[in-house]
């Protein structure tokens, strides 16, 4: 039996701009810099994955100083 593919999920610019909480002008700017989450362009039309949105934003995560140090002396006990 074949496994089960999902369909990956297109978000338009205004979808991408509102998940990210940044205007659509900065995602033009990030796509003019080569900077940003990844797109495709089809016939004029940008769309990002939205795999490829929320991998952009984990890979940008940060843990907060004080908890850093917390978490490092916790793992040489």
């Amino acid at each position: 039996m074949w496994g089960y593919m999902p369909v990956p999920r297109y978000l338009t610019t205004d979808e991408t701009a509102e998940l990210l909480r940044t205007p659509k002008g900065t995602l033009a700017q990030w796509r003019y810099r080569g900077v940003g989450p990844k797109y495709s362009k089809t016939e004029g039309k940008v769309l990002y994955s939205e795999d490829h949105v929320h991998k952009y934003m984990r890979d940008r995560e940060h843990v907060p100083s004080a908890r850093a140090n917390v978490e490092a002396r916790l793992v040489h006990l």
